[in-house]
């Protein structure tokens, strides 16, 4: 078996200083102390606002000192919050941004997701938690498949984790309603138990739905189902060009039970099919 997989060695935290900013922080502690990764604390200055370098590197160290973890860079920059988070993510190469979100709730509900948005500029995997750390590591990780996800990439950030924290995959295929289409699901999910075979992952099928209908619906009560704790799927930016009615990703993205989501974009990553290059 093929065992070896690069490690996320470099993890991305942009923080606002809040509640569930330090909860991203939190949470990216909980990844990179198993290997002593390093964590890249960033915030962003508005050039309106009045807050100095000094104010604002004092307030990341304290966002770092709530934990015994010490393997913290710090960053600050001057600019637009979403383009800043792609520039600074790519410049450190990061494997990961960890985002902390207080849901769609007041203004977002008309304006939009701060999370979506910085999704859909970044092509780095994104993980949206909520004021909640998951400890001890992502046992249970549900990874949807629907053949409307054009990209397999969420393959690799799926075995990073397996590999770091011993963990299940449930694999949880979409209903096709066609002979075409369910021969295309079951010929998808062989390709992703091989991968997982192949850097010894351990993996489950879902049983198989009987409607179509509000798969998002179907993933969060499958992830109550197995205690999930953490889920990865696929965004398009393609479906946030209408704020007002919110898209299919935010009902898995802000979901009640407070579970990580990792998201990646499909519009912004190389199309290379269950490609597991670090």
């Amino acid at each position: 078996m093929e065992t070896i997989v690069p490690k996320l060695d470099t993890i991305l935290v942009p923080t606002d200083f809040s509640e569930v900013g330090n909860a991203a922080v939190q949470q990216a502690v909980e990844i990179a102390k198993l290997h002593a990764g390093v964590i890249h604390l960033l915030h962003v200055v508005e050039t309106k606002k009045n807050e100095t370098v000094e104010e604002c590197l004092s307030l990341l160290k304290q966002s770092a000192q709530t934990s015994s973890y010490t393997q913290f860079k710090y960053i600050i920059e001057e600019g637009d919050i979403f383009s800043t988070i792609d520039a600074v993510a790519e410049r450190i190469n990061a494997d990961l941004i960890i985002m902390g979100t207080h849901g769609k709730v007041g203004f977002q509900k008309l304006l939009g997701s701060n999370a979506l948005k910085v999704i859909d500029s970044t092509k780095v995997p994104l993980m949206v938690v909520q004021n909640k750390v998951i400890t001890g590591g992502f046992k249970n990780i549900l990874f949807p498949v629907s053949l409307a996800d054009e990209d397999r990439q969420k393959t690799t950030i799926a075995i990073r984790l397996a590999k770091m924290f011993n963990s299940t995959i449930h694999i949880f295929p979409r209903y096709e309603s066609t002979k075409t289409g369910e021969k295309q699901m079951i010929s998808t999910i062989l390709q992703i138990k091989a991968y997982f075979t192949k850097y010894d992952v351990s993996f489950e099928v879902a049983p198989l739905l009987t409607s179509s209908d509000n798969f998002e619906k179907k993933i969060l009560d499958y992830s109550a189902q197995i205690s999930a704790d953490l889920i990865i799927i696929m965004s398009d930016s393609d479906d946030h060009f209408i704020p007002l009615f919110g898209s299919k990703e935010e009902y898995v993205l802000f979901n009640s039970m407070k579970i990580p989501v990792i998201c990646v974009e499909e519009k912004k990553i190389k199309k290379v099919r269950f490609s597991t290059a670090g």
